[in-house]
């Protein structure tokens, strides 16, 4: 993906990187290429200082500046997922890190409402969670992070990408989540 190839110490040998979907992903959804043409090691440098690094340095201010109003602070990294064909009848999976990055109470009740409003949930599988997830949620410390993946079949025409007559349905759901959310939790953890 590099040429010439970047120091072996520069790369991280996760599942994820060998699947191509690492800091610079070399992959799309269902393994296709992005590039037609290998990177130079300047151009990672770049993406990573303008774009990765002032990314995180926003995020961590911000989920510092909340944890000091507030006492703590809830992260919610919504995602978009394809139809997941051996779980076909999940349409959200929540990822909190197999219960480390999250208080149980917060997935507990994030998995009632979305039930409530027909959803079929799924907790960890096949997304437990990635970086930022991972990263950040401390539930010990009073930072709560957790990964919520919607198929993106509930909400577009997967063919075209036009919203779907679901769409509207979707947007409405999740603002009354959140905001039962917030209400839910509007006391310290």
């Amino acid at each position: 993906m590099f040429k010439p190839p970047l120091p072996s110490t520069a790369l991280l040998r996760t599942p994820k990187v060998r699947a191509g979907f690492g800091v610079i992903p070399r992959c799309a959804s269902q393994g296709r290429a992005i590039y037609s043409h290998c990177l130079a090691p300047e151009e990672v440098e770049r993406r990573i200082s303008s774009c990765w690094l002032p990314y995180h340095q926003a995020l961590s201010e911000l989920i510092f500046d909340v944890k000091t109003k507030f006492g703590y602070a809830l992260l919610v990294d919504v995602h978009s997922m394809p139809r997941l064909e051996q779980y076909r009848e999940c349409n959200v999976v929540f990822g909190d890190a197999h219960g480390h990055s999250c208080s149980s109470k917060i997935i507990g009740f994030l998995e009632e409402n979305f039930h409530s409003r027909g959803y079929s949930t799924q907790r960890n599988v096949p997304y437990a969670g990635g970086y930022i997830t991972r990263n950040y949620g401390r539930p010990l410390q009073g930072v709560h992070a957790i990964q919520i993946e919607l198929c993106r079949s509930l909400y577009m025409n997967t063919a075209t990408l036009e919203p779907s007559r679901m769409f509207i349905k979707v947007r409405e759901d999740l603002t009354h989540i959140m905001g039962d959310l917030a209400f839910a939790f509007s006391e310290k953890i």
